[in-house]
């Protein structure tokens, strides 16, 4: 069965940014995140998505949003 949704998307960017990224930034990075994952994982971090939480899975989006304009907000939560 094919896979469908945000997951089947986030590996293959998380493929693509391996192919193309550094694995860290520089050598003094913590290296507790590589950049592939950290890009990958940007997208995630959307209004959008945390809208499809709430109201599609009935679910708790925990993940704080932190990207975007200092007046964005994720609504409703």
């Amino acid at each position: 069965m094919a896979e469908v949704g945000l997951l089947p998307f986030a590996r293959v960017a998380l493929e693509m940014a391996t192919a193309v990224l550094p694995r860290y930034r520089s050598r003094f990075s913590k290296h507790q995140f590589s950049q592939p994952q950290l890009l990958a994982d940007a997208e995630f971090d959307s209004e959008r998505n945390h809208t499809y939480i709430r109201q599609q899975l009935r679910a708790q989006s925990i993940i704080p949003a932190k990207r975007g304009k200092k007046t964005w907000r994720i609504h409703g939560v």
